[in-house]
């Protein structure tokens, strides 16, 4: 009777369990993790880029203050290796 709004549910669950993970694996070293999502989205996730195809390649251009203050090569990296885990 109700699929669409279980559908939305598991959907939203899904969400907030990766952006959890991704808080926790990935931003743990340049953001403290706090109890509101507010604080790392403002921070890490909400700031000025351009996205520019040149020569065949896409390159994402920060200024070099945020690109120094949220490490984002470092966050890129971390990005990219999953954690390793042990099923029990």
């Amino acid at each position: 009777m109700f699929q669409a709004s279980a559908a939305f549910y598991y959907t939203v669950l899904a969400a907030f369990s990766l952006f959890e993970a991704f808080k926790r694996d990935v931003t743990h070293t340049v953001i403290p993790a706090a109890p509101f999502a507010t604080h790392l989205r403002r921070q890490a996730i909400d700031f000025a880029a351009k996205i520019v195809h040149t020569s065949g390649r896409i390159v994402l251009k920060v200024m070099a203050a945020i690109w120094e203050r949220l490490q984002i090569e470092e966050l890129w990296v971390r990005s990219e290796d999953s954690p390793r885990f042990a099923l029990a």
